[in-house]
């Protein structure tokens, strides 16, 4: 797979690849947050759907519930889930974008091919310098279109990863922010009701049972919190790491298409799929 692949000439002399089409590559970096295509119908966007559901459910919430002040931890964490997930969906879109001009290009190589083959089948293939041509330019397309195929199943691989992503981070989130929130929700309501507590003398049952639900609320809410701030903060570090390899992934593969160096892409396909985080380093 990786040995050289020769360049054919085509009937003026000139080298097939010259008018090779060239791919930009993607300028965004972690730090920044596009807001490029968010008025796109995708995948993406249906995740937005869901994230902005949950958030209004958040808000009803609070809404609902009598001198409940909105968790500002849990506030700007969403927001910051937000902006961060931006990154995902302009990556998305490029990605997409890749892969249309991929397979646009596989289409114009395989009429190319079905041409060749018409004319190495015409009387014009008895000339053997121009047979030999033909066949070796046969036996170069299909070798780049093979390239091409592993190009487009690389990409694919980056948005099932992203998708992935996506799908656990805003879905399996939003439904722990929302745990923290009710837990903040029932204790602000006992909350609420502590100064009529104090009319029961401490000792009696009553009062004990309303300490004991009290303190176990605060506990709960605690804990459930700072377990979730926690794991805001290593799904942060993780979405940054997986957004970084693939800009990386993505910048090398298109540079070694551009430069013609088709063979060392299926390997750095199956690298990427081995272990997609080794290219954060590159």
């Amino acid at each position: 797979m990786d040995e050289e692949v020769k360049e054919p000439l085509n009937a003026g002399g000139d080298s097939v690849q010259k008018s090779k089409p060239e791919f930009d590559e993607l300028k965004v970096q972690a730090d920044e947050k596009p807001a490029q295509f968010s008025n796109q119908n995708s995948i993406v966007d249906n995740f937005f759907d869901y994230f902005n559901y949950t958030k209004r459910l958040l808000g009803e919430t609070f809404g609902n519930v009598p001198a409940i002040t909105r968790d500002e931890q849990v506030d700007e964490s969403i927001k910051n889930l937000s902006e961060s997930c931006r990154k995902h969906e302009y990556l998305y879109y490029s990605i997409k974008k890749l892969v249309v001009q991929f397979e646009s290009l596989q289409s114009s190589i395989d009429l190319v091919k079905g041409a060749l083959m018409d004319l190495s089948g015409d009387s014009v293939s008895a000339h053997k310098e121009l047979s030999d041509q033909l066949t070796q330019c046969l036996e170069s397309i299909g070798q780049q279109s093979l390239y091409i195929n592993n190009m487009i199943s690389g990409i694919k691989t980056m948005e099932d990863n992203l998708y992935n992503l996506c799908d656990f981070v805003l879905k399996d989130n939003s439904s722990k922010a929302q745990d923290v929130v009710y837990s903040r929700v029932y204790l602000d309501s006992l909350l609420a009701q502590e100064k009529d507590m104090h009319t029961y003398p401490p000792e009696s049952h009553h009062r004990i049972s309303f300490d004991g639900k009290l303190e176990a609320a605060r506990t709960k809410y605690e804990s459930e919190l700072n377990t979730y701030m926690a794991r805001q903060k290593l799904l942060e570090i993780n979405q940054t790491e997986t957004l970084v390899s693939m800009i990386s992934f993505f910048n090398t593969i298109v540079k070694l298409f551009n430069n013609g160096e088709m063979p060392k892409i299926s390997k750095y396909i199956k690298e990427y799929r081995t272990n997609p985080r080794s290219f954060r380093q590159k």
